[in-house]
């Protein structure tokens, strides 16, 4: 009974003792608690979201910074946001200051449509870790802006292009995004290889963009953009096209006569114009007729049409060699070369591209015309016809006549009437035409060195002209 009441005894006076410790050393049990986190949801308090919107939040927390043994100046306050429950990686968002021992801070750079998890934490400089408030979570709302608007080529021609777009950055700005806005195009859909331009904003959000050094007759796609650098990603605006205009070129009709020792001249002008702009820039066609594509009997020369000879009584002239360049006047070939250059300068108006199929068996050339509108409505003519190079025969020179003397680009026959066929297209329109042309047995043309001469003509003049070869080679 003794040994009993005795171990009670020894045991009531250690639990004492122990009591009496923990009353008398209250600033080290607090400072026990805390380095155990059995009282961080006191010290941090993760409280509800005020707002939300589609790239930003006000989340709101309590701190209980009286617990804490430590300076103010050392402690750091706010809410910590991520799109992970364990916080792998977090954004933090530090308040500027307390109401009481309340916060509210603004959760910017957040995507649209995201469901966040967010707690509050106070950070202490002076200790080894941080206090965090309980899990709570939040979704953003879906975007309500557009940020990308793709707009319409304002302007375009064969090496350049305005393109205009629209943004709307309200939202943005209220999520404190830093953007770039821009346009971006592409020979591909897929946009693996582009260009951008970086483009100002007005105050109603529209964009402008100028392009320029692109290729002729080339089809490109095009869309805004808008960059976020805080989230190293694009948003893109719907994918539009255009295919810039072709060149310019140019006709040079020029009215020959094998008879006319001067004319030599003017054909080695031109060949100096197709040389420095290339054949299918300057196109030729060497219409024999005059005087001088007579003999003095009044016999015509080898290369002498009816219907060269009515072109040139047409436009009334009466000395060779005279040309036209691209129809606008009747003139000497000297002037040829600042009209090409003023003609190759202007913008095309219609774009026009020909292909021929050629039977040998039938001597018949199938020709498809296909063209299409660049600029306002096109009222003319459509003129199809077919050219020689290379025939060898006489011509006068100024040293003499020479027996041998190669004409090339020698006019031989309109496929489609002396003067064309009605033709008129708008801006944006297709069209195609299809000619069918048989050669004569008894003509001793060589179709090997022939080719179409296809141009569009109206009150301005010729608004465009192109040719190819009636042979092709895969034939």
């Amino acid at each position: 009974m003794k040994r009993k009441q005795w171990m009670f005894a020894v045991t009531m006076v250690t639990v004492i003792c122990v009591m009496l410790t923990a009353c008398g050393d209250e600033d080290n049990s607090a400072s026990s608690a805390i380095d155990r986190f059995d009282n961080t949801t006191e010290v941090a308090v993760t409280g509800g979201v005020s707002d939300v919107g589609a790239m930003y939040a006000m989340a709101n927390g309590i701190v209980n910074l009286g617990v804490i043994s430590a300076s103010y100046s050392n402690v750091e306050i706010g809410m910590e946001v991520s799109k992970t429950q364990d916080f792998k990686e977090p954004m933090r968002y530090a308040a500027t200051g307390l109401i009481g021992r309340s916060f509210s801070v603004r959760c910017t750079s957040l995507r649209p449509e995201t469901h966040y998890y967010y707690r509050t934490y106070v950070s202490v400089s002076t200790l080894s870790f941080d206090y965090y408030g309980l899990t709570e979570s939040f979704t953003t709302l879906a975007q309500t802006c557009v940020p990308a608007v793709t707009g319409q080529v304002e302007e375009f021609g064969d090496t350049y292009v305005i393109i205009g777009g629209q943004t709307d950055l309200t939202e943005l700005n209220e999520g404190g995004v830093i953007t770039e806005v821009g346009i971006e195009i592409s020979e591909d859909a897929s946009f693996e290889s582009s260009v951008r331009q970086i483009s100002s904003v007005d105050n109603e959000g529209k964009i402008i963009a100028i392009f320029t050094a692109l290729l002729p007759d080339t089809h490109y796609y095009y869309r805004t953009y808008v960059y976020m650098p805080i989230f190293n990603d694009y948003y893109y605006g719907m994918t539009e096209s255009f295919t810039t205009t072709v060149r310019r070129a140019v006709l040079i009709e020029d009215f020959t006569g094998q008879r006319c020792m001067n004319c030599p001249a003017a054909t080695q002008t031109i060949y100096e114009l197709q040389e420095a702009y290339g054949t299918s820039n300057v196109v030729a066609v060497a219409i024999h007729s005059g005087s001088f594509a007579k003999l003095a009997s009044g016999k015509p020369c080898p290369l002498m049409t009816e219907i060269g000879d009515e072109y040139y009584n047409y436009w009334g002239f009466d000395y060779q060699p005279v040309g036209l360049v691209n129809r606008k006047r009747g003139s000497d070939y000297s002037n040829w070369a600042a009209m090409v250059y003023d003609e190759l300068g202007k913008m095309a108006s219609l774009n026009i591209s020909t292909m021929v199929e050629y039977d040998t068996k039938s001597r018949s050339a199938k020709i498809d015309v296909k063209t299409n509108g660049f600029s306002n409505s096109v009222k003319g003519k459509l003129q199809v016809w077919l050219t020689e190079d290379g025939i060898t025969s006489y011509q006068y020179m100024p040293d003499g006549n020479n027996k041998d003397y190669v004409h090339n680009n020698v006019f031989r026959d309109a496929v489609n009437g002396i003067w064309g066929t009605d033709f008129n297209i708008g801006k944006g329109e297709e069209k195609e035409d299809t000619f069918v042309y048989i050669i004569d047995e008894s003509k001793d043309w060589n179709v090997e060195n022939m080719h179409v001469v296809v141009f569009v003509y109206s009150d301005n003049g010729v608004e465009q002209v192109t040719t190819v070869p009636i042979f092709m080679t895969n034939q």
